[in-house]
Formats: structure tokens, C-alpha cells, sequence
């Protein structure tokens, strides 16, 4: 019997589905970076600043999501405890978006509370990323 080595093993299901999520993310950081842009073209001085900066810091998130997307395919450790600490920040945000009255912020919570939760207690997941 031949023992795969651990980077041709079947990488787990809710890894890939992850690290897709965090390539969907992306794309749409990069979509509403070109959004603003084109809102800021509309606007005034001050206003264009603004939008800029935002493009900026959504393309710099897009760049990141790409990384850590690549990151868990890859099985790295450090996209594995990037992808919790985002997860996190958005449970967090999650829940203040609620106690706001933006109800749809469930969405937000279940969903980041699945990946942190996947990624720091299923055995599988830790698995996967140990060397």
C-alpha cells in the first residue's frame, strides 16, 4: 500500500468550501473598490478622498482574501488562524450590526461562527493544516 504524501491527500470538504468563500469575497472587495471609485467620480473633493481611501483599503482586503483562499488550499497554518481571526471580527461586527437592528447581521454571525469554529475545533481541519 503506498502512503500518500499530506499534500496529495483529498484536502477536506469545508476547507474548500472556505477557502471559495474567501475567494468570493474578493472579487467582490475588488468589485466595490471599482464601485467607489466610480462614486467618487460623482462626488465632491472631499468625497473623492474618501472614496479613494476606501477603494484602496478594499483592495488591500481582496488582496488578503486571495491570499488566505490560496493559503488553506495550500494548507498553511497562519491562512488556517487568519481565516478564525476574520471569522471572529465578524461575529463581533456581526452582532453589533444586530443589537443596530440589522437583523440580516445573523447571516453574518452564523456564517463567521461556522468557519471560526470549524477551523479551531474540528479535528479534521487541524489535521489538515499540522506539518
Amino acid at each position: 500500500m503506498v502512503r500518500l504524501k499530506r499534500q496529495d491527500e483529498e484536502l477536506p470538504f469545508f476547507v474548500k468550501v472556505i477557502s471559495t468563500l474567501y475567494y468570493i469575497g474578493a472579487v467582490l472587495s475588488f468589485f466595490y473598490a471599482v464601485m467607489a471609485l466610480i462614486a467618487g467620480a460623482f462626488i465632491s473633493a472631499f468625497g473623492t478622498v474618501i472614496t479613494i481611501i476606501a477603494a484602496v483599503a478594499l483592495t488591500g482586503l481582496g488582496i488578503l482574501n486571495i491570499f488566505i483562499g490560496r493559503g488553506l488550499r495550500a494548507r498553511k497554518n497562519w491562512a488556517r488562524i487568519t481565516a478564525i481571526v476574520l471569522a471572529v471580527i465578524s461575529v463581533l461586527s456581526g452582532f453589533v450590526n444586530v443589537f443596530k437592528g440589522q437583523w440580516i447581521a445573523i447571516v453574518t454571525i452564523m456564517i463567521g461562527g461556522i468557519i471560526a469554529g470549524y477551523l479551531l475545533f474540528s479535528t479534521e481541519a487541524k489535521k489538515t493544516f499540522t506539518s
